[in-house]
């Protein structure tokens, strides 16, 4: 049995998250802005997938996990999708790969969904991280 998805509901957008903004979107520092948030609207993430780009000379390492959250607050209830970085062999974020993530299909209990608010949609390590290069982000929403 199959299911009738409407695809003119779902939005594709890439972002460049430059090596300086990359390197300081902890939850301690600055979550990275996707999405920008309205008092009326809910940015809902459906699929995430991140590349670091090819001028990279140090993987990034150092965070257990790279989340998405639109609700301003960067504890495991508040997230809407978890990335683990040691779902990679070498526990890091290196150029030439391409990671992804669904909405908590990562985050135990595993669930689609998560909480969502109008805030706005952020991307952050959940600890510092080191290493280099511009991210790019590619990521499959629908706004309610």
């Amino acid at each position: 049995m199959g299911y009738i998805i409407d695809s003119s509901i779902f939005k594709k957008q890439s972002f460049v998250i430059p090596e300086a903004d990359v390197q300081i979107m902890d939850s301690n520092q600055v979550p990275y802005s996707l999405l920008i948030g309205n008092a009326i609207n809910f940015n809902i993430p459906v699929a995430c997938t991140i590349r670091i780009a090819n001028n990279q000379t140090i993987p990034y390492t150092g965070a257990t996990h790279i989340h998405l959250t639109s609700t301003n607050n960067y504890a495991v209830g508040d997230i809407s999708a978890t990335y683990a970085l040691n779902a990679s062999i070498n526990n890091n974020l290196t150029a030439g790969e391409t990671y992804s993530m669904l909405c908590n299909f990562q985050a135990s209990p595993n669930r689609f969904g998560g909480i969502h608010q109008t805030k706005n949609l952020e991307i952050f390590f959940d600890n510092p991280i080191t290493g280099n290069g511009d991210m790019i982000v590619d990521l499959i929403y629908f706004t309610l």
